[in-house]
């Protein structure tokens, strides 16, 4: 496995950030071409440039440079005069200018960064020496480094730890270690949440039931003030219509304790000591809860935020086209509008999810639109309304961000009444993980004080376990570090964003699929005017070991919607298996508004071979994954 993994790190660390060079850099370059008054072409890296030189040099040598100026004019100083080879004597004559001891990582860690035509600051190397030398395992830290001065991280020594970490740890290891840590009845309530999390990201069951759980989660917002289950139970029709959060509020209280507030009740559900969990005043029954929040957990489509907000600003659009006179400059909006929800082809992707009857609806009325005859809302005025109609409903029912976290958290909670597909319950263990873990919390941070907002967000493993940390109460400090480390290494090597492509490598515990180890995802796809990944032309790999098939990879490149899968496997039953599943990977597919273009099976090696023939190539075919 770590043979097929290497083509993830090496696709990673190849596309190193480019940047223009900064005051008082080193780096090596080429001069391409000599100028008068002693300017020149250097090559640097993989971009000219026009420079000033404070001495003459010879045409076609390389040199190691320190940038002097960048204003107005790039002025390069070669460090000794003479052509840099990289070489032994090179290596020796730069560490002892800084003033660092000679040893053979030292020398080859250099060496490297010279070789890849990498800048880099005197101090940043010294920072960076200082922690080759105190690493256990010296090649592996070379390897993290020269990453680091490739992406252009800061040298620090929680960035270094954090890819140590994600190169070493396996996520499945880590979080059933935590989860054993916090098996103890007498942890505290903060500690409890974390125990729950653990529970929900590895599917394994709490000690605590549905009932409890829901009640945790209930009596916690409201001691808080929080709305948040509150509205989401106002959206999937269980509460009564009309009943306000104070309502809501001032029932839990009463009942958790006439006057002694929800925190008695939080503070004894870690146990067993009963009362607080005697006829909780649920709005329904428990049973009828799970089902209510799954329905609506079926109904939240596969659209973003933009979409949504295209989608609604259409709807209103064509509202006022029905209500009055089309005017030249609404028709034109309402135009405007529409080519924009084809462009982002939003109605293709909600087709799969419609009715057969709303199916017939929006087909005739995109079909009537591409009518160039009797192209307008005047000529489809009959569909119109009835698109209408279903459009707002679909907007009704789909949830902002952080009420969808919300109903993953309360469909985990609530999982013993709900009878879950296998392929439903992999898609919540997997939103769990990626919603949970704190892989989107500085983003989320950032959002809000950029927003001037000042939102609540759901408890995540990394807040909770930084929480623990900082008042002392986490059991095994130790491993909640080794954790926290390892979600900030996936964090940091998980996206490259290139000028017209995205790339991401994510890594998420392998019991999703009852997989041995981590599962692996590399992820490259087409950038969208809006920054994200082209769903309609990507690429996804994922780097499997599973119990019975072992070492598997599951190719998927995606073209215009049309799948082609490649799964490399060398068990021989597996062209059977593909054989067996193709239609149900088709219609499975389909249901989601793609289609199978074809499903083959190859030999491990293979994969293997290909990733050693094009781990230079810079490709422009992508990936997605739909979470």
């Amino acid at each position: 496995m770590r043979n097929l993994l290497s083509g993830i790190g090496q696709a990673i660390q190849a596309k190193a950030v480019q940047t223009t060079p900064v005051q008082g850099q080193m780096m090596s370059g080429k001069v391409v071409e000599l100028m008068p008054d002693n300017r020149a072409i250097v090559q640097l890296g993989k971009q000219k440039v026009h420079a000033q030189l404070e001495t003459s040099l010879t045409k076609g040598n390389a040199y190691l440079f320190q940038v002097e100026k960048t204003d107005p004019l790039l002025l390069l100083k070669a460090i000794k005069g003479t052509p840099v080879s990289s070489g032994r004597n090179d290596i020796q004559q730069l560490l002892k200018q800084l003033g660092v001891t000679l040893t053979k990582h030292n020398s080859l860690f250099l060496k490297e960064i010279l070789q890849q035509n990498i800048p880099f600051q005197q101090a940043e190397v010294k920072k960076a020496l200082a922690l080759l030398e105190g690493a256990g395992d010296k090649p592996l830290a070379r390897q993290i480094l020269v990453q680091m001065f490739q992406k252009r991280f800061p040298i620090r020594s929680s960035i270094f730890q954090a890819l140590a970490t994600k190169q070493t740890t396996e996520f499945s290891s880590v979080l059933t270690q935590l989860q054993n840590q916090f098996n103890d009845e007498q942890i505290s309530v903060s500690n409890e949440k974390v125990r729950v999390l653990l529970s929900q990201m590895k599917g394994s069951g709490s000690s605590l039931s549905s009932a409890d759980l829901a009640v945790q989660r209930i009596t916690t917002e409201v001691s808080a003030g929080k709305d948040t289950s509150f509205q989401l139970f106002k959206q999937a029709g269980i509460v009564r219509e009309g009943m306000s959060f104070t309502e809501f509020q001032q029932t839990w209280n009463q009942w958790a304790g006439k006057g002694e507030g929800v925190s008695a009740v939080s503070q004894t559900l870690p146990g067993t000591k009963g009362k607080s969990v005697q006829n909780p005043p649920f709005p329904q029954p428990l049973e009828t809860i799970s089902t209510q929040l799954k329905k609506l957990f079926d109904q939240q489509l596969p659209v973003t935020d933009k979409d949504l907000k295209t989608l609604s600003q259409w709807l209103q659009t064509s509202e006022r086209v029905l209500q009055a006179d089309l005017s030249s400059n609404l028709r034109n909006q309402w135009t405007s509008q529409y080519n924009e929800l084809s462009r982002r082809r939003v109605f293709e992707k909600l087709t799969p999810f419609l009715s057969p009857q709303e199916k017939v609806i929006l087909n005739d009325f995109v079909k009537q639109m591409a009518d160039p005859v009797s192209k307008g809302p005047e000529f489809a005025s009959g569909q119109l309304e009835k698109v209408i109609q279903m459009g707002r409903q679909i907007e009704g029912s789909q949830l902002p961000s952080e009420q969808k976290s919300a109903l993953i958290d309360w469909m985990s909670r609530s999982s013993e009444f709900l009878s879950l597909k296998e392929k439903d319950m992999m898609l919540l263990k997997l939103k769990t993980v990626m919603d949970f873990s704190g892989f989107s919390d500085e983003r989320r941070l950032s959002s809000s004080l950029q927003q001037g907002t000042n939102q609540a967000h759901e408890s995540t493993l990394k807040t909770l376990l930084l929480q623990g940390l900082n008042d002392g109460t986490t059991p095994r400090p130790e491993t909640a570090k080794q954790m926290l480390h390892l979600l900030n290494g996936i964090q940091l090597t998980s996206h490259v964003d290139q000028q017209h492509t995205l790339q991401m490598a994510l890594q998420i515990p392998g019991d999703l699929l009852g997989s041995l180890h981590d599962i692996h995802m590399n992820l490259e796809g087409r950038k969208t005017q809006e920054g994200t990944i082209d769903p309609d032309f990507c690429h996804i790999i994922f780097y499997l070991d599973l119990a019975n098939l072992k070492e598997t990879v599951i190719d998927l490149n995606i073209v215009d919607r049309r799948i082609a899968i490649t799964v490399f496997n060398n068990s021989p039953k597996m062209e059977w298996l593909a054989h067996q599943y193709k239609d149900s990977v088709r219609e499975g597919l389909s249901d989601v508004g793609y289609e199978l273009s074809s499903l083959v099976t190859r030999q491990t090696h293979e994969r293997q071979t290909s990733c050693k023939t094009n781990k230079e190539e810079e490709r422009e075919e992508g990936v997605d994954i739909r979470v």
